[in-house]
């Protein structure tokens, strides 16, 4: 009874026809010619207008990638912007601390001393962290004294 089952599925598979081949004797080349450019080029037969899509996409991906390109020079000019102004900004400190050094050694301009004392104190704005905290500490003790005050012009 199966091998009987199996033949008439057979049969049935191998003459059936849809309603619409039923009137077409010929082949369609034009729709195999199609398919078969489509194959050669890589592109998928049911996506006849996938070379102009692909088109569309890299020109897409052109100008995500020219957004990206300029966002990083944006980023790259303000980060260079920034380093300069802080590096600015600390060198006038270590040219007001040397200044008040020299002021120091001239007995002129009292309170430029003493802030420059305190600026050599800074951690973050003294050039060298490690003599500028002791030095600035001895500077402003001997700026205290009055004989060294009297002495300032």
């Amino acid at each position: 009874m199966s091998s009987d089952f199996g033949q008439q599925q057979f049969q049935r598979q191998q003459f059936r026809h849809k309603p619409s081949d039923a009137g077409r004797s010929e082949i369609d080349h034009d729709r195999i010619q199609r398919e078969l450019v489509w194959r050669m080029f890589g592109v998928q037969e049911d996506e006849p207008t996938s070379l102009g899509a692909r088109r569309r996409e890299t020109k897409k991906e052109e100008e995500r990638k020219e957004l990206r390109e300029s966002r990083a020079n944006t980023v790259l000019t303000l980060a260079l912007g920034g380093v300069i102004i802080s590096s600015l900004t600390l060198l006038s400190f270590y040219v007001f601390a040397v200044a008040g050094g020299v002021m120091m050694h001239q007995l002129r301009n009292y309170q430029l001393c003493r802030v420059a004392c305190i600026l050599a104190m800074i951690p973050v704005i003294s050039p060298l962290i490690v003599v500028g905290i002791p030095f600035g500490v001895i500077g402003l003790a001997k700026l205290r004294d009055p004989d060294v005050k009297r002495a300032f012009i």
